[in-house]
């Protein structure tokens, strides 16, 4: 079974480069331009999005894009060439911006944001710090450390970087000296600025997330630094007013942080699905009303890869059942798991009170909405009776005005209150609409369906 989540790793941010499925290469390098603009101060930009839209992604490309422009990165011939290749000619990419990529909720066990993140730097492969090639940030790193009293960080960066490396400690009491020098040494060496992309802060212990921003902003003041946050701000917002109370002004204090405020641009959905998922929702009406699912709830990437994964599970569309439906039950099944089964699942991941409205037959509205779009992909066919055409289709040159005319909205309903019927009697209860013959059956296949546990799930989707 495949599995559709696309893990943050440097190869498939090198991936989405060269394939676009995200259609946001072109922000991506807007966003390099910009930060080369952010010179001779020392910048620190909010980039926001929700949680799951990919800007871990955003921050990775623009950071690979950086280091493959930097002769001085350590980074595989091959993957440098593969990136700068992804990129257009006519873009100016700064040839000298070391940069370092930083998981603050993967680090908020320690003590102090500072030397985590020196820590992160040295131990990030940009530097060369053998015994034998001993350089001055290497004191500047062991002095920080004194004087934050984590002598046990210390000797964790001693025994990482070898013993001649970190055996003179300068005694320095000056803690923003001693930061600029080892921002010093580490542009002297790689640039001539210094780029922290900063990630998931908004998911980290309040304590420590607010720590890190105010002691980065007492510290690390340095006209050749630019610090990129990659961030959920109304999550910040709120975590600042627990930890601060509700009354507290939590927008004007983070404010004093953050110079800019990017938002991460939207994805192309249907690029994404198309692309990156290999599904093309054009020719198929199960996979057309899945996408304007996922539109409909405004799924993140994460979310439209964990929802792809699900609605793939739920039915295998090969199943003659599906495909050749040949009795009124077989139609009402047909019909359910392409119109139904796709917007179920939605609401089952969006919001679990909306879902049980919804199979309880109380509230059609997101099944209207969905449906009764202009696009709309739903099987019209099976909703008629030979002598009915619906008033959406007024407009068509084979209406003919001796059929009866019906609401294509009220036959939606109709529908949807037949598959949830409650009065089934023993199974002998039927409800036929157009083409198809509801029964107490029906509902629960569908809601086996729904389950992954039904008898057409499928569990080798590639």
């Amino acid at each position: 079974m495949k599995n559709y989540s696309l893990k943050p790793t440097e190869e498939n941010a090198v991936m989405l480069l060269q394939k676009g499925p995200l259609a946001r290469n072109k922000s991506v390098f807007r966003f390099i331009t910009l930060l080369s603009r952010l010179e001779n101060e020392c910048y620190s930009v909010a980039l926001n999005g929700a949680w799951g839209s990919g800007k871990t992604f955003f921050v990775k490309q623009v950071k690979l894009i950086l280091d493959a422009y930097n002769p001085q990165t350590i980074i595989e011939e091959e993957k440098r060439t593969q990136i700068i290749e992804a990129v257009p000619s006519e873009l100016s990419i700064p040839d000298s911006y070391t940069s370092v990529y930083y998981d603050a909720w993967a680090n908020d066990h320690h003590e102090d944001p500072i030397l985590s993140l020196i820590y992160a730097t040295i131990s990030s492969g940009q530097s060369d710090f053998s015994p034998s090639n001993q350089r001055s940030i290497c004191d500047s790193v062991g002095a920080i450390a004194n004087a934050l009293t984590m002598r046990d960080m210390a000797s964790v960066l001693k025994s990482l970087q070898g013993t001649n490396c970190m055996k003179q400690i300068k005694e320095k009491a000056d803690l923003r000296n001693l930061v600029s020098d080892f921002v010093d040494a580490l542009v002297e060496e790689h640039g001539n600025r210094l780029i922290f992309f900063i990630d998931e802060l908004d998911r980290c212990k309040p304590d420590y997330a607010l720590y890190f921003l105010e002691r980065i902003k007492h510290y690390f003041d340095d006209d050749r630094v630019t610090f990129v946050f990659s961030i959920n701000l109304s999550q910040l917002q709120w975590m600042v007013k627990k930890y601060y109370g509700q009354g507290f002004d939590a927008t004007r204090y983070l404010d004093k942080f953050f110079d800019l405020h990017i938002t991460i641009p939207d994805v192309d959905y249907n690029k994404f699905l198309s692309a990156r998922l290999s599904l093309n929702t054009s020719d198929s009406r199960y996979m057309a009303i899945c996408a304007q699912t996922i539109n409909y709830f405004h799924f993140s990437l994460r979310e439209v890869e964990r929802y792809i994964r699900l609605v793939n599970i739920a039915v295998n569309r090969d199943n003659r059942r599906i495909t050749e439906p040949c009795w009124p039950e077989e139609n009402a099944i047909a019909f359910s798991i392409s119109c139904f089964v796709p917007i179920i699942i939605g609401l089952k991941m969006n919001d679990l009170h909306s879902y049980h409205e919804f199979i309880l037959g109380k509230d059609p509205t997101p099944m209207l909405d969905i449906l009764c779009t202009e696009n709309t992909h739903v099987f019209k066919r099976f909703l008629l009776n030979n002598d009915e055409r619906f008033d959406i289709d007024k407009g068509n040159s084979k209406f003919d005005l001796n059929f009866t005319t019906v609401s294509f909205k009220e036959r939606l309903v109709e529908v949807y209150h037949a598959l949830f019927f409650e009065d089934y009697e023993s199974g002998y209860h039927k409800i036929q609409i157009g083409e198809m013959e509801f029964t107490a059956q029906t509902h629960k296949e569908i809601m086996e369906i729904v389950g992954l546990l039904s008898s057409i799930s499928n569990y080798e989707f590639e």
